[in-house]
This record gives C-alpha cells, structure tokens and sequence, in this order.
C-alpha cells in the first residue's frame, strides 16, 4: 500500500498487485485499518491528509539463526556441561542481546528428542565467523537478518488515539507502550471495537436517512392532498 486518501466519506486506497506489472491500483474502501507502523525509517506509506505525524524511529536489531552445537563457555558460562535454553546479557560492551534454543512450533518432548540443534541469537551488530567459531562447534548453516525489532523509547513517545480520522485506524500506536505480540493482540482487539461501533453508527445513520426518505415520499402525496382536503371540508 503506498497512499490513503479521504474521499467522500470512504477512502481511496492506492496499493501495487503482485499479479500486476508494479503500477498503482486505485479502490474505494469504508474502512481501512494500518497494521503496520509509519513512522519514517519503517514505512513510506503516505496518509493524507499530510498533518498526519508518526515520530520516533525504531531500534535495529541482527537476528541470527545458527544450527550446531553450542559451546557453553563461549556464550559465558564456566563450565561446557551445563547451559540454559535462554539466556539474556546486560552488559553495554557485550555485542549479543540474548542466546535461545529453538524448537519447532509443534514440539513434542515424547517423539521430537533427535532434533538438531538450532540457535537464535539477537545482537546488535552481525557477529563475524570468528565470534561465532568461538560459541558453537560444527556450524552446519547460519542465517541473519537485520530488522528493525521495537521502538526506540522517550518521555515524549506517542500515545495518541488508534483512531487517525473516522473510519481510519492504526494499531502500531501500542508500540510506544509496549513492543510485543500480545500488545499487537490487545490493539487489534480495541481497532475491531472502534471500528465495529464507527460501522455500526454509519449503518444507523443510513438505515435512519432511508427511513426519512420513505417517509418524505409517503407523506408528499398527504402533503398536497391536504389542502384540498381541508378546502372541501371547509366548503
């Protein structure tokens, strides 16, 4: 998606196709929710009308993927027979953030005991091939990635309203009290509930203006009748 843009009570959403050849496409939507966040070094999304300010930046972060067996002592420990699935540092010169062992999403403790071994470390620069040599013994693959994980905090963060104008929301807003999944579940709750009472509203507000159109139709006739009506008895 690259532009929203108020129209007449609904808003106009221009957005690239993947089964297109990368030009805009333009449609007409009653509701849009932004699940993403805007501020600039994470979107080049454009919401219009242009007052629209999303500041703060967002931290980076290296995650890398390691599978191969783990040395205990190049991760911190003093002896090679015992270590821990998680492990956090809070040391400012120590490069890496957390070491953790990973296990499919359908893990079972009762079938699932011939896993290889597969780390997750989350640093905040790439490691190099030395630092990782240190830390694990017969690396079979290494995978990493650089993104940028949660918001970068101040006094002055923005908490302002998930709703931008109404009938357009945004559930990134949460971030700046908490970066996690289930604070993205608990905004995603409260946009659904916005956004149901704001339909709901709209609905009313329709259904209420047909009924007055009815009305207005069926009393026009009464209307012009009246007089004549009231002119005969009169007579």
């Amino acid at each position: 998606v690259r532009e929203v843009v108020p129209s007449d009570g609904s808003f106009q959403v221009k957005y690239t196709s993947h089964g297109s050849d990368s030009s805009l496409v333009t449609d007409q939507f009653d509701l849009v929710v932004i699940a993403s966040p805007l501020t600039s070094d994470k979107s080049n999304l454009t919401v219009l009308p242009s007052s629209q300010v999303f500041p703060g930046s967002y931290y980076t972060t290296m995650a890398t993927i390691v599978k191969g067996e783990l040395i205990p002592r190049g991760i911190g420990y003093q002896d090679n027979s015992f270590s821990t699935p998680n492990n956090f540092y809070l040391s400012s010169t120590s490069p890496m953030w957390s070491v953790e062992k990973l296990t499919p999403v359908d893990y079972n403790p009762i079938t699932d005991n011939n896993l290889p071994p597969v780390y997750k470390l989350f640093s905040n620069r790439p490691l190099t091939s030395t630092e990782l040599s240190t830390m694990f013994s017969s690396v079979h693959s290494v995978m990493a990635t650089t993104w940028l994980a949660y918001p970068s905090y101040s006094t002055m963060d923005d908490f302002s309203s998930f709703q931008l104008s109404p009938g357009l929301y945004y559930t990134s807003r949460v971030e700046w009290a908490a970066s996690a999944m289930e604070m993205s579940v608990i905004a995603a709750r409260n946009v659904a509930n916005l956004a149901a009472k704001y339909w709901g509203e709209e609905l009313e507000s329709e259904q209420k203006e047909m009924k007055e159109e009815e009305l207005r139709i069926e009393l026009g006739p009464l209307l012009y009748v009246w007089p004549l009506c009231f002119t005969f008895k009169w007579a």
